[in-house]
């Protein structure tokens, strides 16, 4: 079996491209929209790319806190 992910900005070529697929007897598992403009994007895009300035310290101290708050509380069903 052969899986692939196609991603199409034009509504149309989907339209087209689904049309296809069901002439040949093909399973679409997976049809979503994005609803995130593309202006929107684009600027997630730019602040990740940028990214943030931080001493190599400053970054351990980050790490440090997110490993501590990310930690397995203790439960009753749970081996420890």
């Amino acid at each position: 079996m052969r899986e692939l992910t196609i991603q199409i900005k034009n509504n149309e070529d989907a339209s087209l491209l689904l049309q296809l697929v069901n002439r040949l007897g093909l399973k679409v598992t997976k049809d979503t929209v994005s609803t995130i403009e593309e202006k929107k994007l684009e600027r997630c895009k730019e602040i990740i790319m940028k990214g943030v300035e931080a001493s190599e310290d400053q970054l351990s101290e980050m790490l440090k806190t997110l490993e501590e708050n990310r930690k397995d509380r203790k439960l009753p069903f749970r081996k420890q």
